[in-house]
């Protein structure tokens, strides 16, 4: 076989593996396309409030610092409502279609996560558009199209559960899922520099229609490409198979979430599980928050303690770079996994310093260069689902991994309230004494993580959880029976 044929082959056998990764260009590179929208509604906040007043100019607010503070403080509290609205619905969203998910299959949750996004942001489109103008409280209510369809969760309720619930090799599936957020990085990368260069020559409706047409291609992908259809992972005795309601699906759901975290196991590994669950709550709040978020209000300041200036245009460009380095760092992170064998507990201490070092940047960042150095420190924060993920399958037994990573999205969701209630309050108390310290703060929680993760590390080597693993794998690939026609774990 010639070269050539080989390489066909080999695309091939790739193409027919992919599933849902094609979601990370479709929903990530679209979304973040459309990332100056936050100025956008910033902008509006500004112009609803002092747009009569011949004194201000809401582009560039250098003269006008209680003006600034007043239009932070609004933006921030339609931030706050916006951010409840999207979190209380999901919560029970999540639960309601991982519940489904688990029983019926993941296409139409994901399908109606999307049909959620595209009802969000057109309610979005009509805020920003300069011939509609609809009131500012558009915005809160847009947070709930998205809350209440699964959208906020759907990637780790649906999308990632769906590559657990196909490809049985644990190693295979840490590379896998490290893949699929590579392609969610490249795909932020290019949606947000070329979401800069547009914002330059149109407006924010233009962009946003842009952005839902995405939205709509990704739809018609998933409903060709992904079969509805219950989880092939699952053994056909599961008895959650048995349950006749969703509603005891949910309340089973619930059940084994608790026991998952709650019952006796050997050594320290209740208390890995904890420690887990904490990690994964810090770097999503790190994550949102230097990603999304406030970030945005953080960097359009141009008064008071070490003002940045940025327009839409340079929020864009350096979200873009950030998601080039991202991409760099899972690169990395999935060779270090796949081919050099590093501990998934060397990982995570890797993801949390990379996480901690990037929110010092910002909170002390004065010129534009520092942000993005924070960039370049940060490089290595996305990998630490993947890290965590896999880290959780060697602490619980084989049939609990689904019901560890619902207790992983769960924490999420439940951080999504903590962070409306209280950073959002932070940033507001400070913004007059110095508005970076809600980053430095950030950073400190994220170092004591990182201690933390330091006393992980060691129960995992005295324990030889990790080793036992790696020994365990071939046995538990040798030791399959025949059930019911069907190859099962013994």
């Amino acid at each position: 076989m010639g070269r050539s044929a080989r390489f066909c082959v080999g695309a091939h056998a790739a193409a027919a593996a992919t599933t849902v990764e094609p979601l990370g260009f479709f929903i990530y590179g679209f979304t973040n396309l459309a990332f100056p929208e936050h100025v956008g509604f910033y902008r509006r906040v500004c112009t609803d409030n002092y747009g009569s007043n011949s004194t201000v100019d809401c582009s560039n607010l250098t003269n006008n610092r209680q003006v600034e503070l007043e239009v932070q403080r609004v933006t921030a509290d339609y931030t706050f409502y916006r951010q409840l609205s999207v979190a209380i619905p999901a919560i029970f969203a999540d639960l309601i279609f991982g519940a489904l998910g688990d029983k019926y299959g993941r296409q139409v949750n994901i399908l109606i996560g999307i049909i959620g996004l595209i009802v969000s942001e057109f309610l979005l489109q009509l805020v920003l558009s300069s011939t509609v103008a609809a009131p500012l409280y558009f915005f809160v209510i847009s947070g709930i199209a998205t809350g209440i369809t699964g959208y906020q969760g759907f990637f780790a309720v649906s999308a990632k559960p769906y590559l657990a619930d196909t490809i049985a090799d644990k190693k295979m599936l840490t590379v896998r899922l490290g893949l699929f957020m590579l392609v969610n990085t490249v795909s932020s990368f290019v949606g947000s520099l070329l979401g800069g260069y547009l914002i330059e020559v149109t407006n924010y409706a233009t962009l946003l229609a842009i952005e839902m047409t995405g939205f709509v291609a990704g739809f018609f992908y998933i409903l060709v490409r992904i079969k509805q259809h219950p989880p092939v992972n699952i053994p056909i005795d599961d008895p959650t198979k048995n349950t006749t309601t969703i509603a005891g699906d949910i309340w089973r759901s619930l059940k084994d979430g608790w026991l998952t975290l709650s019952r006796r196991r050997k050594g320290s590994r209740r208390l890995l599980i904890g420690c887990s669950m904490l990690f994964y709550v810090m770097m999503e709040a790190s994550n949102t928050e230097s990603r999304g978020g406030l970030i945005s209000q953080y960097v359009l300041r141009d008064t008071g303690p070490n003002p940045l200036r940025w327009n839409a245009a340079g929020l864009s460009n350096w979200m873009g770079y950030g998601f080039l380095i991202l991409a760099v760092g899972n690169i990395l992170g999935t060779a270090a996994k796949h081919f050099w064998n590093v501990r998934d507990t060397t990982l995570l201490l890797c993801c949390i310093a990379s996480s901690c070092a990037r929110n010092v940047a910002i909170g002390l960042a004065s010129e534009t260069w520092h942000m993005y150095l924070s960039n370049v420190l940060g490089f290595f924060t996305s990998f630490s689902l993947p890290a965590l993920t896999s880290f959780m399958s060697q602490i619980v037994e084989p049939n609990e991994i689904g019901k560890a990573l619902a207790l992983l999205s769960i924490s999420v969701e439940i951080l999504q309230l903590v962070e409306a209630t209280v950073f959002i309050r932070i940033y507001k108390a400070t913004l007059t004494i110095y508005p970076g310290m809600l980053y430095l703060l950030l950073a400190l929680c994220l170092f004591l993580c990182w201690l933390l993760a330091l006393w992980v590390r060691h129960v995992v080597k005295v324990e030889q959880i990790e080793l036992s693993q790696i020994r365990r794998q071939p046995t538990q690939q040798l030791n399959v029976r025949k059930e019911n026609g069907r190859d099962i774990d013994a």
